[in-house]
Formats: C-alpha cells, sequence, structure tokens
C-alpha cells in the first residue's frame, strides 16, 4: 500500500441499520473530517454519520503481531508448567 493512502486515517462513517457501516471519505486531519460530516448531516438530515480514527493496517504488519501474541502465550504456558 503506498505511504499516501496510509496518511488518510479519519474517516468519514455513515452508520447503516444491523450494525453495519460505510466508510464515506477519509481525510488527514480530525477537523477536515469533521467538517465534511457536518456537510453531510445538513445535505442527508436521515442519515446517521460520525467521524472515526479508523488506521489502516497492512495485512504483514497483523500478521507480525499474531506471531508476537502467540509467542507470548507460549512462553506464559512454558512458566505455568
Amino acid at each position: 500500500m503506498p505511504y499516501r493512502d496510509r496518511l488518510n486515517s479519519w474517516a468519514v462513517v455513515r452508520l447503516l441499520p444491523k450494525l453495519q457501516r460505510v466508510v464515506v471519505s477519509r481525510h488527514r486531519s480530525e477537523s477536515d473530517a469533521d467538517g465534511h460530516c457536518q456537510v453531510l448531516r445538513r445535505l442527508e438530515p436521515d442519515a446517521e454519520f460520525i467521524v472515526m480514527f479508523d488506521p489502516i493496517v497492512e495485512e504483514r504488519s497483523i500478521q507480525f503481531i499474531c506471531t508476537g501474541i502467540s509467542k507470548i502465550f507460549s512462553a506464559l504456558a512454558i512458566v505455568r508448567n
């Protein structure tokens, strides 16, 4: 994933029924996302929009974290026994 895509961590999200959500837009700053969210609320008063911090994590990072966690649990199991 390009570095440029990882900069936009603030998301405007539209909340849908049954706990679903759709990311409407992404922004570099919280204030930009909040301003966009206010405009959307005026344009679509029946819809519900929120601003949230949503960092984009690469799959390799997730695998690295999961591997580290499993090693920690393995070490704890050895210490317990």
